[in-house]
């Protein structure tokens, strides 16, 4: 009996591996080339997704179960509701049903991983995923040139076994993240010595990737997660180190204000951050066509097939909550407000009940998409679902943490 029990929780772990790394983007587009959705990539999630629900179907009392998990976000699960609903006023209802189905799949996704595994075996499953894709990148960079460097039109720019730099310095931003916690929090010495060689693969690849985004937030979160006890703090404690901090963001972020051309120039960047807010303010004014209901879930983009706006074309807003207002209206933007900042308030109180580091991930992973949903779209990209599968599993995951230790998360 210990042998089949043995295979089969070798083959969840091979199937959770399997799912972060495929739906993080690596190698897909290496091998099926830079096409958009292309039949074989779908049929492939749809299979994750058949898996993943038949593994969630087998367990004894499954419907509870995953109905308990999805109301305990019940903005999340607000969302797939909307988005599958919104083919009713979709521009384009055929590319909102497939692509909501396929956002639904997701979801899935997320709560079998919260279902079967601890935050612990979460963050390892991410970090060996995502220093795979490392290590592969690597190697493209060395034995596939033609695919690993692509023009970025200011400078070559490496993507390794992704499809562009932006996507490849998401990835080794949270890898490296990923891998560094396991390091701290591994009681193994070879497992230490196996994810540290993993860490330093991914900040390098992080370091190539060229992304000034990725590196900054890297470095936000790691200096948050190494004074980690200082922003923990409670009471009395936490008043001088608030005031600290403010006077400090304060001072800071004045400075930058007043320096930003020069400061900017010297990352290569401009006031538009490289675009960006051209782009944005293009996307606000057409929000305002529709500014309840949005175009549909992935009907914008589709129905543009890319944005043309001061000779710059884009396949989204590079801004999550732009994105979440074109696809789904005033309402879904509300809503994955709603229940970011739910699940921040439950990983900052899951943070100060258990002090453990392994414990900060959530609050770590929460600030992750916090702070890039400003410059990306990471949230609701059907074939690059690797943050909003996280996030959905993260959410699901503190929440469950709570209600064990009994903490009043609402």
């Amino acid at each position: 009996m210990a042998l089949p029990k043995a295979i089969g929780r070798a083959g969840h772990r091979a199937f959770a591996f399997a799912i972060v790394f495929l739906i993080s983007g690596a190698m897909v587009p290496v091998i099926l080339g830079d096409q958009t959705e292309a039949p074989l990539q779908r049929y492939l999630w749809i299979g994750l997704y058949v898996i993943a629900f038949y593994f969630l179907a087998k367990r004894r009392g499954w419907v509870r179960r995953t109905w308990d998990m999805l109301t305990a976000d019940k903005f999340i699960l607000a969302i797939v509701v909307l988005a599958v609903a919104s083919v009713f006023w979709s521009t384009q209802p055929a590319t909102t049903f497939k692509r909501s189905i396929m956002f639904g799949g997701s979801t899935i996704l997320g709560v079998y991983l919260a279902s079967r595994y601890s935050i612990a075996e979460q963050l390892r499953v991410v970090a060996a995923a995502l220093a795979t894709a490392a290590i592969l990148s690597m190697l493209a960079n060395a034995f596939l040139p033609s695919y690993a460097f692509f023009d970025d039109t200011r400078e070559m720019a490496w993507r390794g076994v992704f499809h562009h730099k932006n996507a490849f310095g998401r990835a080794m931003c949270l890898g490296s993240l990923a891998t560094l916690l396991v390091v701290a929090t591994s009681s193994s010495s070879i497992s230490r010595v196996k994810y540290s060689v993993s860490a330093f693969v991914c900040v390098a690849m992080l370091f190539v990737s060229s992304s000034k985004t990725a590196w900054a937030v890297f470095l936000l979160i790691l200096a948050l997660i190494v004074f980690r006890r200082f922003f923990l703090a409670k009471g009395y404690k936490a008043v001088p180190l608030t005031v600290f901090v403010l006077l400090t963001v304060v001072g800071v972020g004045t400075l930058v204000v007043s320096n930003a051309d020069e400061i900017l120039a010297r990352f290569g960047r401009s006031m538009t951050l490289s675009g960006r807010t051209i782009l944005w303010a293009a996307v606000a004014d057409l929000i305002r066509e529709r500014p309840m209901l949005g175009f549909g879930f992935g009907g914008f983009w589709s129905d543009n097939l890319g944005f043309y706006s001061s000779n710059l074309w884009a396949d989204s807003a590079h801004n999550a909550y732009l994105e979440w207002w074109v696809n789904l209206g005033l309402g879904g933007l509300l809503l994955f407000i709603m229940s970011l900042g739910l699940n921040l308030r439950r990983a900052l109180i899951l943070a100060r009940a258990r002090l453990q580091l392994i414990y900060f991930w959530p609050l770590a992973f929460f600030t992750f998409v916090l702070i890039y949903a400003v410059v990306e779209s990471i949230m609701s990209k059907v074939y690059e679902s690797l943050f909003w599968t996280l996030y959905v599993m993260t959410s699901y995951s503190t929440a469950q943490q709570l209600r064990v230790r009994g903490e009043r998360d609402v």
